[in-house]
């Protein structure tokens, strides 16, 4: 016989969720083979999915479609090549030594290639000084086309830059230093996944280093190795503190309720929650982002604390002598009613997010409203399962 529940005057007393609360409880210790069973077929179900999820992220894509500035990157990536940059440097280390022909040559030769590189995205512009001295060496010839290519003769090639510099060419200084050490290739591409851009610099890297070895040092800046490498560092050490995190919190809940058996137990309403939000961000089509990515931490907080409320009223009251389904009744008719009110308060909460004009707030707030339902599922369901078929056999308090 279940205990009575506490006076309906609780201020916490609403009829509504001491129905779910009187469901939750017949349901979990009456089937909890069959709750256990649903909640490992929603586990694989959310493994299937958290498996095909692939680490992006492509801010431009949070905006609207008919967002102002959505659309003019877009139209700016279109009809000019590329709204954002890699900046490559060649240093000489030599004075005039980007009058080099030899350089200049090599640096075209690399421009062909870079421009032919198609795996995620297409180059969209490359500018180098090799073009302002093209069109420098064109216009000395009567601007005839077969003479837009560059001097092969450095003293030629050296009073082709004089005449730029005497003729007050700004563009030149935006493309070398004012010694002729230092050469800048800008590289134009479209704003796409920010991911996308690892390997592409990688094969930047790659080329430049290797045609570009023995006449200087080859570096890179601008914006896309800025983000490319700041994410990819925050995103890939995100994913290895999460699995640190894992085994440090469950040793720390096996030394909180002071058993390894209930601590270790424990961990599966913390995790469940984690997979199953995974999968219904696939379902979605939310992706896992670096601003999802935080959504771990924050569900994985809440539903511990949970776990952690369920589990020590639940070894309290089962150790006063009730039965197991007596301590799963009494556990959620106390502590299960507060953890009942603060999720569907902040669940609440987190569905505000869906208001915002932002894709990544509105997939942000569904996803972490769903974990903590999730999460109160997991400990009003799955942890009084299996402790109503741990702990069936007999009423004894003892661990």
């Amino acid at each position: 016989m279940l205990p009575a529940r506490p006076a309906a005057s609780s201020p916490l007393s609403f009829r509504p969720l001491e129905k779910f609360t009187d469901f939750a409880i017949r349901l979990s210790t009456t089937m909890p083979r069959r709750c256990l069973a649903g909640a490992a077929l929603l586990t694989v179900l959310g493994v299937v999915g958290a498996s095909q999820l692939q680490l992006q992220h492509n801010p431009l894509k949070w905006l609207p479609e008919t967002h102002p500035a959505r659309i003019s990157t877009e139209g700016v990536d279109h009809q000019l090549g590329g709204s954002i940059s890699v900046e490559v440097l060649v240093d000489t280390k030599t004075g005039n030594g980007v009058q080099d022909p030899r350089l200049l040559t090599r640096i075209e030769e690399l421009k062909r290639r870079i421009l032919s590189y198609d795996e995620n995205f297409e180059v969209g512009k490359i500018v180098a000084v090799n073009d302002i001295i093209k069109e420098t060496h064109q216009a000395l010839h009567g601007n005839d086309p077969d003479y837009y290519a560059l001097p092969d003769d450095r003293p030629l090639l050296a009073q082709e830059f004089f005449l730029l510099e005497a003729g007050g060419a700004d563009d030149l200084f935006d493309l070398v230093d004012n010694n002729y050490q230092q050469a800048r290739i800008s590289i134009r591409v479209p704003f796409v996944d920010i991911l996308l851009y690892k390997p592409f610099m990688e094969v930047i890297e790659q080329q430049f280093g290797e045609a570009l070895e023995g006449y200087g040092k080859v570096s890179t800046t601008g914006l896309i190795p800025i983000l490319g490498r700041t994410l990819d560092g925050v995103m890939t050490t995100t994913i290895r503190s999460y699995l640190i995190a894992i085994p440090v919190l469950t040793i720390m809940m096996i030394l909180l309720l002071g058993h390894l058996r209930l601590g270790l137990l424990s961990m599966i309403p913390n995790l469940l929650p984690l997979v199953m939000g995974l999968g219904l961000m696939k379902l979605l089509g939310i992706p896992l982002d670096m601003f999802t990515m935080l959504i771990g931490a924050i569900v994985l907080g809440l539903a511990i604390d949970d776990t952690v409320h369920f589990m020590h009223n639940f070894r309290k009251f089962h150790g006063l002598g009730l039965s197991a389904q007596e301590a799963v009744a009494r556990t959620l008719h106390t502590s299960g009613r507060a953890l009942l009110a603060t999720t569907i308060i902040l669940s609440l909460s987190f569905y505000a997010f869906t208001f915002s004009e932002l894709n990544s707030l509105d997939g942000f707030g569904i996803i972490t409203a769903a974990c903590m339902i999730f999460a109160l599922l997991a400990d009003f369901l799955v942890a009084p399962a299996m402790m109503v078929l741990i702990y069936r056999q007999g009423n004894s308090g003892e661990y």
